[in-house]
């Protein structure tokens, strides 16, 4: 086994928000030496308090190639006292990139993410995606809608329409976007002369404005 794919294997992984901890690491070297061509490792996390999403990861080699890829993952986000708001969807991976852990739960709590993505001649583009819940194309996997013009929404220039606070320095500004561009639901302060108000942000491309929300979760409309 090449040590050094590996460790580039694990870096990827990193970068897709799998392998933190040093036991999916260990898990992983194991399955690779056991002379399979294929595989599937296990894993969850937790990004609010009141959910935790789940993933299978298929690992996958061809006959003439010694190495591993993962070609896709399957999430199922679950809350722990609404299992009715429970979905799933399988993520396609290509070249070791692809929809990060993090944004598989913030797409499957309704949110959009700006990710670069590869037309059938493997020309790279940006858009941004978002799931739709109202139809599914298989088991559990719903219709991915792009909007394939991302310049055309300003994130910048809509934000600068509120009174958020967290606009204040150009670093402040840009790690917000980034935020949202991510598909975060991100936590800002509305200021003006009379009220100061903790509030929740995303990025809303399809109607090129800012969901407004008054706590964290998948719906909570202000």
């Amino acid at each position: 086994m090449n040590q050094d794919y590996v460790l580039y294997l694990q870096q990827c992984l990193r970068n897709l928000g799998f392998g933190s901890d040093l036991s999916f690491n260990a898990t992983l070297e194991q399955e690779m030496i056991k002379g399979n061509d294929e595989f599937q490792l296990q894993i969850q996390e937790s990004f609010d308090e009141g959910s935790v999403i789940k993933a299978t990861l298929y690992f996958w080699k061809a006959s003439n190639n010694p190495n591993f890829v993962l070609t896709k993952y399957h999430a199922t986000l679950c809350y722990n006292e609404n299992p009715k708001l429970n979905k799933s969807h399988t993520f396609l991976i290509y070249r070791l990139l692809g929809v990060t852990f993090k944004e598989a739960f913030n797409l499957l709590q309704g949110r959009a993410v700006l990710k670069t993505l590869f037309t059938p001649d493997q020309e790279m583009y940006d858009a941004w995606i978002q799931l739709d819940f109202s139809k599914k194309i298989a088991y559990h996997h719903y219709s991915v809608h792009q909007f394939k013009a991302p310049s055309e929404y300003d994130l910048e220039k809509i934000l600068n329409a509120y009174p958020i606070r967290e606009l204040a320095t150009s670093q402040q500004k840009a790690d917000l976007i980034q935020s949202l561009e991510e598909g975060n639901l991100h936590p800002v302060t509305f200021e003006t002369e009379q009220t100061v108000q903790k509030i929740y942000i995303s990025a809303n491309p399809q109607s090129k404005t800012i969901n407004i929300l008054s706590q964290a979760g998948p719906m909570s409309p202000l």
